[in-house]
């Protein structure tokens, strides 16, 4: 006779295992979602930059052009206003990319942590096989972490020369109203921009490492699991 208790004790054992790989699975998934989430947050947050400046530029350029000085002053206000969001959004952003560059680090230590556990198996070849992999993949890992440090750095250092420059900015603006001074403030305020842009590049940079270590991370965790025996 069929032994339909063993048979039904192992559906149920087979289903359990199942289940736990889907626990593993899903918590690396929503590890690495969270990690493109926060790069996205970073790269929206320097859109909003992008307005700012092009409003603040535009009110600048409105008032050097106006003969009306209740209007000047208007376009002014408005512009010193742009400009001080463009420094708060400033440091939500660096913020923002010190935590993706932080929450990338505990992915790639966790999945260091992870692949010791191919030491404790039978050394199958399925199991050599991963370790190669992996060793190779934990290669590409660091390099990766290493090019999104030093963008990391890049970050920093041109968001601390763009508040001096606006600091000196709204400080200009403030005490000198001459349609001169007002042209110097938008070739000061085109210099913001130029390091903008330069940001946007580094936070796209950064955006792209961001989808490279977290496929990587899902590849990795895969090859793992694949490796341990059924």
């Amino acid at each position: 006779m069929v032994d339909l208790g063993g048979i039904l004790g192992l559906g149920t054992f087979i289903l359990f295992i199942l289940f736990l790989g889907g626990i593993v699975w899903l918590y690396y998934w929503l590890k690495g979602s969270k990690l493109a989430g926060w790069a996205r947050t970073g790269v929206s947050a320097v859109d909003t930059e992008s307005k700012q400046l092009a409003s603040a530029g535009k009110s600048l350029t409105e008032a050097k052009d106006s003969t009306d000085s209740d209007k000047k002053t208007s376009k002014l206000e408005q512009s010193k206003k742009r400009l001080t969001k463009v420094q708060s959004e400033l440091d939500e952003d660096e913020q923002t990319t010190n935590l993706t560059v932080q929450k990338a680090g505990s992915i790639v230590k966790e999945l260091k942590n992870k692949v010791t556990e191919l030491d404790s198996l039978e050394q199958t070849d399925a199991v050599k096989f991963a370790k190669n992999k992996t060793t190779g993949d934990f290669q590409t890992l660091d390099r990766l972490m290493s090019k999104l440090k030093a963008k990391q750095g890049e970050n920093s250092e041109i968001i601390k020369e763009t508040k001096g420059k606006i600091s000196t900015l709204l400080s200009n603006i403030n005490t000198n109203t001459s349609k001169e001074a007002i042209q110097n403030a938008i070739n000061a305020e085109k210099e913001i921009e130029d390091l903008h842009q330069q940001r946007l590049q580094i936070n796209n940079d950064i955006k792209t490492l961001v989808t490279q270590i977290t496929s990587l991370q899902k590849e990795i965790t895969s090859t793992i699991d694949n490796a341990k025996p059924t």
